[in-house]
């Protein structure tokens, strides 16, 4: 079965949309495939918005590679975390396309659901 991209693969969809999912985890990249998918995503977002997500990632943790460091005040506000966030996840939909679909973790409520029927 072919991949939304056109390309066929060794894996295909289960569903018509590849699950992609995006939270600040401390350590790791914060965008990540399901249980069962390879997790080759990091390859399909652009360098400029690989370093906007590891940078959210890092501020919201508040860790920069293995020095603490404390988090970013703009994020601190009470939603500021979240909506820079989710802003994010809209520009990795974008930047993916409608073959995925992105899934937000919630920075406070650790709730995930899609970036397209979240605020």
């Amino acid at each position: 079965m072919p991949l939304p991209d056109g390309r066929v693969g060794h894996y295909a969809a289960v569903t018509s949309r590849i699950r992609v999912k995006i939270g600040a985890e401390e350590g790791a990249f914060p965008v990540w495939m399901p249980d069962g998918q390879p997790d080759d995503i990091d390859e399909r977002i652009s360098e400029a918005l690989r370093v906007r997500l590891q940078e959210w990632c890092d501020q919201v943790c508040g860790i920069h590679g293995h020095m603490t460091r404390p988090p970013d005040p703009r994020l601190t506000k009470a939603g500021s975390a979240n909506q820079t966030g989710r802003r994010l996840a809209r520009d990795l939909q974008a930047e993916l396309g409608r073959g995925y679909q992105v899934l937000y973790v919630d920075t406070e409520t650790r709730e995930m659901g899609p970036i397209d029927t979240q605020r």
